[in-house]
C-alpha cells in the first residue's frame, strides 16, 4: 500500500514538472517572456494614463445632402415613409432628430443611410438636454455604415 501511494506521488511530481517544461521553457524563461509582453504595451494599463487622443481611430463622416438641423422630439415618435398620416411607419424617433423642411403637417427627418422619413411637425421642438440646459446639438454627419452622428456640446 505504501509503495502505491509513493508511486502515485512520484508520478504526480513528474507530471507536474513535465507541465512546466511541456513547451521546453524554464519557469525563469516564462517569467521573462511574460514581463517582455507586459513591457511591449500589448496590454492596456487600466490604472495608468489614458491613451492619447491621436491614437483613437476617428470616425470617417460624410455630410448628408441638404440642410438639416438638430431638433428635439418626444420619445418613440413614429417616423413615416411619406408626409401623410396613413404612410407606412419606417422607424421611431428617440428624443432628437435631424430635421429638414416642413411639408404641411409633417417635417422631413434624416434616418439611417441618409434616407428621408417624416415626423409630425407638432412633435418637433427645439433641442433640449434635461441634464445640461446649456448644451447644444448639431449634425455631425453620417458614418460609413449609414448611422447618423449628432455632435452634442
Amino acid at each position: 500500500m505504501r509503495r502505491t501511494i509513493f508511486g502515485v506521488i512520484a508520478l504526480g511530481a513528474i507530471a507536474l514538472s513535465g507541465a512546466v517544461h511541456a513547451q521546453g521553457f524554464t519557469p525563469q524563461q516564462l517569467d521573462k517572456m511574460s514581463q517582455d509582453k507586459l513591457n511591449s504595451g500589448a496590454y492596456r494599463n487600466l490604472g495608468g494614463k489614458p491613451a492619447p487622443q491621436s491614437s483613437i481611430p476617428k470616425d470617417v463622416l460624410h455630410q448628408p445632402a441638404g440642410m438639416w438641423v438638430c431638433m428635439g422630439t418626444g420619445d418613440y415618435q413614429p417616423v413615416l415613409s411619406g408626409p401623410a398620416a396613413n404612410a407606412p411607419q419606417i422607424g421611431l424617433a428617440y428624443g432628437r432628430v435631424a430635421a429638414g423642411s416642413a411639408e404641411g403637417a409633417f417635417t422631413r427627418v434624416l434616418v439611417r443611410e441618409g434616407k428621408v422619413g417624416y415626423v409630425a411637425t407638432a412633435s418637433i421642438k427645439p433641442y433640449e438636454n434635461k441634464f445640461n440646459p446649456r448644451a447644444s446639438c448639431s449634425i455631425g454627419g453620417l458614418r460609413p455604415d449609414g448611422s447618423l452622428v449628432f455632435a452634442l456640446q
